[in-house]
Parts: C-alpha cells; sequence; structure tokens
C-alpha cells in the first residue's frame, strides 16, 4: 500500500471533528447533510476507485500508521462527547436532538465502525480501545457477540443480526437489540462457567457498568440536558449500526453446519465510502478473513453486490417499500 492510498482513511477522523466544527459555524444541519444527502451523491459520482487513486500495495510501514486510525477515534470521540453534554443546557429541545443525532452519526457511523475494527485484531490495546468506545453508546455487548456469535452464527436462522427477507428494518432493530444483547450474556456466562470466574468478570455486565458511568458523568456535567443528550446519540449511534447489520446479509441464508462463503453477506467497493468506514463494505472478504486488518481487505465479485454505496443504503432501509424495490430483483436473481 503506498502512503496516498493509505491516507484516504484519513476521512474518517474528519466526521468527529464536524459536529463541533458546524455548531461552531452556526450551520449545526451541516454533519447529516454532508452524511446523508452529499456522501450518497458523491459515492455515485466517484464509484469505485478514481482514476487518480492508486492501487492498493502490501507493506508493514503503512500498517503502522494506518492501524492508527481507529484508535485515535476513541479519543477524539471522547472530546466530542464531553463537548457536546457541556454546551446541552444551553440548546432548545430541538438544537440539541439535531446536535445528539451529528454526533450520534459519528459515535456510530465511526466510532462504531473503529471500534469493529479494534475487536477484532489481537493486541490488548486494540481490543481495549474497542471496547470502551463501544462502552461510550451503551453497546458494549456487541464486542462479545459480534465475534463469537454473529460471525459464527452469520446467515443462519440462529443470528439476530442476519435481516430475513421481508423484514424490514424496524422489526429487525428490535430483535437484534433484543437477540444480540440476550446471546452476549450467554456466551459470558459460558465462558465464565469454563473458567471459573465469578459475575464481576463478565465483559457485558463490566461494559454496561462502565455505559452507566458514561450516563452518570453526562448528568453530573450538565443534568437532564446532558443526560438526555448521552442517550439520544448512543440510541441514534446504535440504530445506525443495526441498520448497517440489516444491509449486510439481508435475505442471505445457510443452514447450520453449512461453510460460510461469499454468497452470505452483501458487497460494495465505493470508494468514499469505505474510505469514511474502514473498508466495512467489502464485507464478504472480512467474513473470509476477519483477523485481516482493513486496509487489507479486498472486493469480492462473486459476493452479491449492493446496488449503491452504505450511505445510500442505509436511507433506503429507513423506507422500506425503496428498500424492497431495489433489493428483492436482486435476490430473485
Amino acid at each position: 500500500m503506498n502512503g496516498f492510498h493509505g491516507s484516504r482513511f484519513l476521512l474518517a477522523l474528519l466526521l468527529i471533528v464536524g459536529p463541533w466544527y458546524w455548531h461552531q459555524q452556526g450551520l449545526p444541519w451541516m454533519t447529516l447533510a454532508l452524511v446523508y444527502g452529499a456522501l450518497p451523491v458523491l459515492d455515485a459520482l466517484i464509484g469505485p476507485r478514481p482514476t487518480w487513486s492508486a492501487p492498493a500495495a502490501s507493506g508493514n510501514a503503512e500498517r503502522s500508521w494506518v492501524a492508527w486510525l481507529p484508535r485515535a477515534t476513541v479519543p477524539g470521540l471522547h472530546v466530542l462527547v464531553i463537548w457536546a453534554v457541556s454546551v446541552a443546557p444551553e440548546l432548545s429541545p430541538g438544537a440539541l436532538l439535531l446536535l445528539a443525532a451529528s454526533v450520534g452519526t459519528a459515535t456510530g457511523g465511526i466510532g462504531i465502525t473503529a471500534a469493529h475494527e479494534m475487536g477484532h485484531r489481537p493486541g490488548a490495546l486494540d481490543r481495549g480501545l474497542a471496547q470502551i468506545g463501544l462502552a461510550l453508546v451503551g453497546y458494549g455487548h456487541f464486542y462479545v457477540e459480534h465475534n463469537r456469535g454473529h460471525h459464527v452464527r452469520v446467515g443462519t436462522h440462529d443470528d439476530p443480526a442476519t435481516a430475513r427477507l421481508g423484514e424490514n428494518v424496524y422489526a429487525f432493530w428490535v430483535r437484534s437489540l433484543h437477540g444480540s444483547f440476550v446471546h452476549a450474556l450467554k456466551l459470558e456466562a459460558m465462558r465464565r462457567e469454563h473458567r471459573g470466574l465469578s459475575v464481576a468478570h463478565d465483559r457485558v455486565w463490566q461494559l454496561t457498568a462502565l455505559s452507566a458511568g458514561y450516563a452518570l458523568i453526562a448528568f453530573a456535567l450538565a443534568g437532564w440536558a446532558g443526560l438526555g443528550f448521552w442517550v439520544l446519540q448512543a440510541l441514534i449511534a446504535v440504530l445506525l449500526l443495526e441498520t448497517t447489520n440489516y444491509l449486510e446479509h439481508y435475505g442471505l441464508t445457510r443452514e447450520r453446519g453449512q461453510t460460510v462463503t461469499p454468497a452470505h453477506s452483501w458487497d460494495g467497493d465505493t470508494w468514499l465510502s469505505n474510505a469514511f468506514l474502514f473498508n466495512l463494505e467489502r464485507h464478504a472478504d472480512h467474513h473470509a478473513h476477519p483477523e485481516r486488518p482493513f486496509e487489507a481487505l479486498r472486493a469480492t465479485s462473486t459476493a452479491p453486490q449492493l446496488p449503491f454505496g452504505y450511505a445510500t443504503m442505509v436511507l433506503l432501509a429507513w423506507v422500506p417499500p425503496l428498500w424492497r424495490a431495489v433489493m428483492h430483483p436482486r435476490l430473485a436473481r
């Protein structure tokens, strides 16, 4: 990988600064306009690989600095959330909701994506940062369920994070939110029993307690407005994650015991969205090689292909009739 190719992932860090910057400029809606308005358009215009984007080549020197980009999101998002909590009492209810949506887009779109990436890395630093980042949005159990649950059960009826054919995103949210938490508890109970550990060593409850600590800090800093803001940004972040889960495997199923193949993940390769999302669209390769770092993930032409980038697909998912009109003919083929 050359320096130019790796530097595109710096774009992800811009979204962390965005809500603060646009608030200072008196344009608090701009983050949402850029992410949900401009980004889908730019994805369509730029496509998979611009002519000015050099192809990737491997290199350990490149990995040494690119690996720090997901790590940098954790302190950056903590600063953003603390700042937003501190200004929350000054805002009207509408302005507070707008800021929570902007910050939640950052903590969900960038923060959870980075935590997902680091949760797959072997080092204690990355895994620790992944857990802290997920706790910031009250979703620490994802650290347990995603690696030991979703990657094992993807595409089966048992996996709450695999959307079923005909299931709309809102029904999926309910099923996935509940099922993922319950299964994470089960996985941790099995681990504790196997190792003879007490409930105090349960990662799900540890990270839930850490999230409760964040909520208490928000209340201590800014009262009910601060707490309300923290809850709203966390909820928006989690629902954005679950929408992404929805589109990644919608309608693609396998039987228990059947090998996971590229046919069980929707793949995409829009250059700009992948720059913001640490190559998350290259999802088939991620399931085939979860240990592979984000910058080395490859597009998989044999996997089912999404018609648009994630930025557009998320918007389609929120309008079920449009989603079905776009996706069901592709599933039929």
